[in-house]
């Protein structure tokens, strides 16, 4: 389970995962440790809140890269994967590092709406 991973790089708590799934910081810290089952609800709901597959989550995908070559991409996405392959790799990097920065935003962001929406 990738969970314990996943919410230190979003520094939160155990406590404070609890709180955003609505249940005790022990049954969080069971889920973690693989000593309990996680229902599908809050599976799915993991998922969404760190921006993953349940199969990642589970520990059925090596990371959500390796699902994309499964992927029927959409026309942006395929337009966005052509013009990348044919920078640099200087520019690859930069690119890169970007959506590295975009998505820690966009965690970032639910983070804190949770926060707020919880008063923690």
């Amino acid at each position: 389970m990738k969970l314990k991973e996943l919410r230190q790089k979003a520094n939160l708590t155990q406590a404070e995962m609890a709180k955003i799934i609505n249940i005790s910081q022990s049954n969080y810290s069971k889920y973690e440790l693989g000593t309990t089952q996680i229902n599908i609800e809050t599976l799915i709901q993991l998922a969404n809140f760190f921006h993953v597959s349940v199969d990642y989550l589970i520990g059925n995908e090596q990371s959500n890269k390796e699902s994309a070559n499964k992927q029927d991409f959409s026309p942006a996405k395929k337009e966005a994967i052509e013009k990348l392959l044919a920078c640099n790799d200087r520019i690859c990097d930069r690119v890169s590092a970007y959506i590295d920065v975009l998505n820690d935003r966009e965690l970032a962001e639910d983070i804190s709406k949770f926060k707020h929406n919880d008063n923690f």
